[in-house]
């Protein structure tokens, strides 16, 4: 997984072009998530997006 933290976001604010995604999942599989993305230097939302991404094709 590539590093593509490129959008920056300010004070919680939703980047330009941006949509806010709200879920619930397990805090095992959070906690799992968070190190996934320090380890791969990279935002939780990348690898979400990533995810999404190869699931819809």
């Amino acid at each position: 997984m590539a590093k593509k933290t490129t959008k920056k976001n300010i004070s919680g604010q939703v980047p330009e072009g941006d949509t806010r995604l709200v879920a619930n999942i397990r805090k095992d599989i959070h906690k799992k998530l968070k190190h996934a993305a320090v380890d791969q230097e990279t935002t939780i939302g990348d690898i979400l997006e990533d995810l999404i991404q190869k699931h819809l094709k």
